[in-house]
């Protein structure tokens, strides 16, 4: 993270200006000051500074111009504006927010509560940039995995070793990423928690892939253990649906599952690896479904060693030309 921060203070009033900015330098903050909306809007994109601290009575631009003028240039999108004014009725606080604020401080106000509200959005914004620096470089570094496990025959060495590299920073970006979003001492506004709920909903899925190609890795290298056992397959099925019913929430895709919960159905072998293969079908089939479309199962016994799962979807399917293909290894229909 950076080691010093650039708040920008917009007041017409140089006094509350000076006082804002005595307060803040203790804290070691690089200060600018602003007279009016309008220099704000000159200086900002200048200095890009990492908050912003804004009075909403000012001759000319008021702060909730200023604030949603500022909101409107991407560099901005993110950069935290806390308004600090007289104006306390709820109306106002309510145009605050609606203008794109992130906080709102009344005078007078104490030195404490500045300081601590400061401090705790450009934390929280500093962290939310690097999480979201991490998941794109993990999406490089997957990348550049899948692209190994094509072009390489070295590749089993290769992909185990990243992927067990990666679990560590990917766990701390979900672990943290959940932390945030439970915002129990410092609740996130609205578009903070979509973030949050971005990045974590980003690493999930990264790890995911990574958990693929470190399965991959293990039947390459015949480091595969497998227990063979009695497994009992309706729960199996029931637990990946439940595993899948946040992806498929996000997706506007429903399940129409005909298997009935309560049938005793038995097969020989792993649980552990029988699990996989149902999260990978079903995953697919509501990653390339369409908006809105469903997912079918149902199950038909074909003789006394013979069960048929079959799980279809409303997509435009997999073009036949493409059939060879399937069992590619991290092969993805685009």
């Amino acid at each position: 993270m950076k080691d010093e921060f650039t708040i920008l203070i917009v007041d017409d009033i140089p006094g509350n200006a000076d006082v804002l900015c005595k307060t803040l330098e203790v804290e070691g903050y690089s200060i600018s000051m602003a007279l009016s909306g309008e220099v704000a809007l000159k200086i900002a994109p200048k200095i890009k500074p990492d908050l912003i601290l804004m009075d909403v009575m000012m001759p000319g631009m008021d702060g909730f111009e200023t604030c949603r003028k500022l909101k409107e240039d991407p560099v901005f999108e993110n950069t935290p504006i806390i308004f600090v004014t007289g104006k306390a009725a709820t109306e106002d606080i309510v145009d605050a927010f609606k203008s794109g604020g992130a906080d709102y401080i009344t005078k007078p106000f104490r030195s404490e509560e500045v300081l601590a509200r400061v401090g705790t959005h450009i934390r929280l914004t500093q962290t939310i940039k690097k999480n979201e620096y991490l998941v794109e470089e993990l999406k490089k570094a997957v990348l550049n995995l899948e692209n190994a496990q094509q072009e390489s025959l070295a590749k089993s060495q290769f992909l185990g070793r990243m992927s067990h590299e990666l679990h560590t920073p990917l766990n701390a970006i979900i672990g943290f990423s959940t932390f945030l979003s439970m915002g129990e001492s410092d609740p996130l506004n609205e578009e903070q928690r979509e973030s949050v709920n971005e990045i974590t909903k980003a690493g999930k899925h990264l790890l995911n892939l990574v958990d693929q190609v470190l399965e991959i890795n293990r039947f390459d290298s015949a480091d595969l253990k497998s227990v063979s056992e009695k497994a009992p397959l309706v729960p199996v099925i029931n637990g990946a649906l439940a595993s899948m019913a946040e992806l498929a929430k996000d997706k506007c895709i429903s399940f129409d599952n005909l298997i009935d919960k309560d049938r005793e159905i038995f097969v020989n072998g792993d649980p552990e690896k029988i699990r996989p293969v149902f999260l990978n079908v079903l995953e697919n089939a509501i990653r390339y479904n369409k908006k809105g479309g469903k997912v079918a199962l149902s199950l038909t016994q074909e003789g006394p060693e013979k069960i048929c799962v079959a799980i279809r979807d409303t997509g435009d399917g997999i073009p036949e030309g493409k059939y060879e293909k399937i069992f590619d290894p991290l092969y993805r229909h685009s």
